[in-house]
């Protein structure tokens, strides 16, 4: 039989994190090295390198992102965090809250999502259309693979 060729890859993830992605990735037959932090790295993040089948490595990375859950981007004046990922939302979800209300937009297709819905913010920021001019701008930038739920019916294809 002959063997896979290996990968590694870097990831940065908060300290906290650690131990879930050592236990994940024994299921994909990676194995986790923490590398020594130097320098200012934050105290809260730690840096580990994965290494494995390139299959089983990319494997890892999909389930660590999965798990950090959806994007929220909060346009809100004065909020602590503008952008976070939070397992309170579904992975593949961004949720905008606009300055005068809440959208929920969701994506069939999460591995572009992020880039995708961030790519909208210069229009949204300076768009004085409120909730329903947000939905129409990510609707645009994410194509047909788009459900918008402003919250005005239960059907989503108002906006």
């Amino acid at each position: 039989m002959t063997e896979l060729p290996h990968s590694q890859t870097i990831v940065i993830l908060e300290s906290t994190q650690t131990q879930e992605a050592q236990t994940i990735a024994a299921d994909y037959g990676v194995t986790v090295e923490q590398v020594p932090q130097r320098g200012i790295e934050p105290f809260t993040t730690v840096t580990l390198l994965l290494v494995g089948t390139a299959a089983g490595v990319r494997a890892l990375m999909r389930e660590l992102e999965r798990r950090k859950g959806g994007q929220v981007i909060d346009l809100r004046p004065g909020v602590p965090k503008a952008f976070y990922r939070t397992p309170d939302v579904a992975y593949g979800t961004v949720v905008i809250i606009a300055t005068d209300g809440e959208i929920t937009v969701r994506v069939k297709d999460p591995d572009t999502l992020f880039g995708k819905a961030t790519a909208t913010l210069p229009e949204l920021l300076s768009s004085s259309g409120g909730v329903k001019q947000a939905a129409k701008t990510v609707a645009r930038a994410l194509g047909m693979n788009v459900e918008i739920d402003d919250g005005a019916s239960g059907h989503g294809d108002d906006a």
